[in-house]
């Protein structure tokens, strides 16, 4: 421990008096050993206390600062917080008495003994530090005020129609539909010849596309996606889609939290570094939700004033303070960002990133407005990120309806399990209202059986999630498990019949529906398309799944 002896013993008798000036005590000039007995009669308890409590806020504020970063900060951090200590010679310093008429905060504490100077090793590195006396902090009374910084935050109040980017539990929907979608169309392996790009049902169900690559990135590092081609581990997967949505979520958070492999500052974009990132992510964003675990919950703070509060507590979350030099980053004009002055644009910029993107995604802050946005405030599943007691999450529950035609509308909310179940044997029609739109035809089911799926797994699915089937929809699953396709739809409008049982169904339509359908030539129709819908709810009737061109 470094102490008052430590701090004092380098400098010389006038610096001494004017710190026993400082503390209202007298100088012992005469003690065999003046030193020794100037720091006796400063660490008086009582004496310790009146002098903390006569400090400015200020300064108050940065032994507070000393103190939650262990009793020292590098030397250039602390000048960037508190200003500097001003370098002088005997004669000027007793001409300018800088203890009188301090410049700064930082001169403030140094002339009253409160800091002290030395070089100390951190690792293989020699840095030095400003540092609080242990044994004067000790005597600082308990209680004492802990000015922080987070008093500084500025609320925000969003305008009454402004948008809201809401956190929800998007990241654990999303999740699902990538695990789904990898099981799917496994990658990077695709069929030889396919003319339907399977990235496209992974846009039209992702609710966040910012945030799949980090949610990808999260579920293989947690060893959910794995193999050559890519696919989901069906323990591993099952146990994740078997939580609550919240739940899911918070597992998803703390990956992000602990990712050894996911590089923030590399993607955030905007900036370029030679020869490989020189960051150490997982350091980074951990001393970065260091600084902002002490922000109120549930409220809405700007942006801006989180910013410069993460500078004035943790400004070193990134590079540290000797590093600010050194780290080759640059922006796209191509200059290179270095000094403490750059922070805005290195660390700031990372800071930005975390709210907008990674902490915004995975559900632990909402933001305002949606887009642009200027404020955030931090969401109850926010506390998983440092390990606390969140709010028990919402039951599960089933929503989801079968339209006529046979598609299916599920509603984010319902169990993750039982959507994977779904989107394994169906086509994917995208969101509609907010609701996943799934759909059964030939084609998803015949990917769905080379899955092992079968009727018999099918529909007690469909049961558990809507309750009674359409008795057509029942029907054109079985059928088809039986007969295969019997009616193709080609170009949006040419109907072909491709067995006799459909030809006979179809003519008898044709009679009933001219306006729907005509005949062209034997079992070939030609479809309206004003009456594709209604062609869809008679074929899913007579109990016919509808085999269409693949998407280009």
């Amino acid at each position: 421990m470094l102490t008052l002896l430590h701090a004092l013993q380098d400098e010389g008798a006038d610096h001494w008096r004017v710190v026993a000036q400082a503390w209202g005590v007298e100088y012992p000039a005469s003690a065999r050993d003046p030193l020794a007995d100037l720091i006796l009669a400063i660490l008086d308890p009582g004496r310790v206390a009146e002098r903390y409590r006569e400090l400015p806020m200020e300064a108050r504020a940065a032994l507070a600062a000393l103190r939650r970063a262990g009793g020292k900060i590098p030397v250039a951090e602390f000048f960037y917080r508190y200003g500097e200590i001003r370098s002088m010679g005997a004669a000027r310093r007793q001409r300018e008495q800088p203890w009188v008429n301090p410049v700064s905060i930082s001169e403030r504490l140094w002339y009253s003994g409160w800091l002290g100077r030395a070089f100390i090793r951190a690792g293989s590195d020699v840095q030095e530090y400003l540092f609080l006396p242990g044994d004067l902090e000790a005597l600082i009374p308990a209680g004492a005020e802990d000015t922080a910084s987070y008093a500084n935050l500025l609320s925000y109040q969003p305008a009454r129609h402004e948008l809201i980017y809401r956190a929800e539990s998007r990241a654990a929907e999303d999740a699902c539909t990538i695990l789904a979608y990898m099981r799917n169309w496994p990658q990077p392996e695709r069929r030889p010849i396919e003319r339907w790009n399977p990235a496209q049902p992974l846009l039209l169900h992702g609710r966040e596309k910012a945030g799949i690559a980090l949610l990808t990135h999260l579920l293989k590092e947690q060893g959910m996606i794995r193999g050559d081609p890519l696919a989901p581990d069906p323990e591993l997967a099952r146990a994740f889609l078997e939580r609550g949505a919240e739940d899911a979520t918070c597992a998803l958070l703390r990956g992000w939290r602990d990712s050894q492999g996911w590089n923030d500052l590399e993607r955030m974009g905007g900036l370029v570094s030679e020869d490989g990132w020189p960051n150490d992510p997982l350091r980074a964003r951990r001393k970065f939700l260091e600084a902002v675990r002490g922000f109120p919950r549930g409220e809405w703070i700007t942006i801006d004033s989180a910013l410069e509060a993460i500078r004035f507590t943790h400004l070193e979350f990134l590079r540290p303070a000797s590093e600010f030099d050194v780290w080759p980053l640059r922006n796209k004009s191509g200059e290179f960002l270095r000094g403490i002055e750059s922070w805005d644009r290195v660390e700031g910029a990372l800071a930005r990133y975390y709210f907008a993107g990674p902490l915004a995604w995975l559900g632990a802050v909402e933001r305002a407005p949606a887009v642009d946005s200027k404020a955030f405030r931090l969401t109850a599943l926010a506390e998983a990120l440092w390990d606390e007691e969140k709010p028990s999450g919402k039951s599960a529950e089933i929503r989801a309806r079968i339209r006529p035609e046979g598609s299916i509308l599920v509603m984010p909310g319902t169990p993750l399990l039982l959507r994977y179940q779904l989107a394994r044997c169906t086509d994917w029609l995208g969101l509609k209202a907010g609701a996943y739109r799934y759909g059964f035809s030939p084609r998803a089911l015949e990917r769905a059986r080379g899955q092992g799926v079968r009727s018999a797994h099918i529909l007690p699915l469909l049961e558990n999630l809507v309750g009674n089937v359409p008795g057509g929809l029942a029907g054109a699953i079985r059928r088809w498990e039986r007969q295969g396709a019997e009616v193709s739809l080609r170009s949006e409008q040419v109907l072909i019949a491709r067995s006799a049982d459909a030809a006979k169904k179809i003519a008898a339509l044709a009679s009933r529906e001219r306006s729907v359908i005509t005949r062209l030539d034997g079992p070939v129709y030609l479809v309206s398309h004003p009456g594709s819908k209604t062609l869809r709810i008679r074929l899913m009737e007579d109990e016919f799944l509808l085999e269409e061109d693949e998407e280009p």
